[in-house]
């Protein structure tokens, strides 16, 4: 039986200190649920994403591999002031494009935008945004970070802009409900907007654990992420206890007036179908000059640069100040070029 619901806003464990959900009981909860796709959506990284493709179609369940990003508001480069200053935004692939994009991205927002967490752009984005599914995120998205402050202009402006990048078929309006008086807000004017500017509705919990009695056990871990105890009242804390693997039948409760909404979760999962391929060594094709194979023009490259260096190695053994012999070296270039 197919649930009409396919939750697309996941953390795993993999989102570090702040995600509880272990991969092996995730999908040992979501076959009770009778769920037969789900999304892993991490924090800036794609850490768990094979752990959890492989143990999701070992459970027969059609994995998504996303990620919800950060979106540096001034751009990934920038490092002002004294805490991120970034907006989420879930990304899921819907195809070999869309992972290697979403590959390039979480690449880029470590090692080119990293400032208090991995932070991508939206013009690294638009580069970067062939086969992929945008979802607004949570309170910490742009959009609703705007709904919040009654921005309803820039609000607009944003999503505006998302549509345009990612495809007007691609983007959706984030609908949450997790007993906040300020998602009750937000959801109202998202319905205005939806309306507004063409942009369909999409019903996600955000899970950070997997069963409502794990609230307590997340909780820790956010006190051992912030340097607090369970007994400091000023500190990150997710209340209400809502934000675990919910069923279709739970969802319905809160989303039962835009069933639309719960309903496009599964033609979304039907649109995301990629997969790993497995058994294949995926190497990059190297120009050797004539008369070499690759093997042996590594070698000849390898012996080279090791009679380039001995003359040095020789002058620092007579002085006594080589830390091995180099009987020792030729060893370890021929064991390695051996391996």
């Amino acid at each position: 039986m197919k649930s009409d619901f396919v939750h697309l806003h996941l953390h795993s464990d993999y989102s570090l200190l702040d995600g509880a959900c272990k991969i092996s009981a995730l999908m040992e909860r979501a076959r009770q649920l009778e769920m037969d796709s789900l999304a892993i959506t991490d924090h800036g990284n794609l850490f768990g994403a094979v752990e959890f493709h492989d143990a999701a179609l070992d459970a027969g369940i059609n994995p998504i591999i996303g990620c919800e990003v950060y979106v540096a508001r001034e751009g990934h480069r920038s490092r002002n002031g004294r805490s991120d200053n970034s907006n989420h935004l879930v990304l899921l692939s819907k195809d070999a494009t869309g992972y290697h994009n979403l590959v390039k991205l979480v690449s880029c927002g470590f090692v080119e935008g990293f400032y208090y967490k991995p932070r991508i752009d939206l013009e690294l984005l638009a580069r970067h945004s062939q086969g992929l599914i945008g979802l607004s995120a949570c309170l910490k998205g742009s959009i609703a970070s705007h709904l919040l402050r009654d921005d309803l202009d820039n609000a607009a402006g944003e999503a505006g802009r998302l549509q345009e990048i990612l495809g007007k078929e691609n983007f959706y309006l984030e609908l949450q409900d997790h007993g906040l008086d300020a998602q009750h807000k937000v959801n109202a004017e998202l319905l205005n907007l939806s309306r507004k500017i063409g942009a369909p509705l999409i019903a996600t919990n955000d899970c950070h654990y997997i069963n409502r009695e794990d609230s307590f056990a997340h909780d820790v871990l956010l006190c051992i992420q912030t340097g607090k105890t369970v007994n400091d009242t000023d500190r990150m804390k997710y209340v209400p206890q809502q934000f675990y693997l919910k069923s279709y039948q739970e969802m319905q409760v809160s989303f039962g007036q835009v069933k639309d909404a719960l309903l496009r979760t599964r033609e979304v999962a039907e649109r995301c179908n990629f997969r790993f391929e497995k058994g294949k060594t995926l190497l990059p094709h190297f120009e050797v000059p004539p008369g070499y194979t690759v093997e042996s023009y590594f070698e000849n490259v390898a012996r080279r640069g090791f009679e380039e260096r001995l003359p040095g190695w020789r002058q620092l053994e007579r002085q006594g100040r080589l830390a091995n012999p180099i009987a020792a070296y030729q060893e370890r270039l021929e064991r390695e070029i051996q391996i």
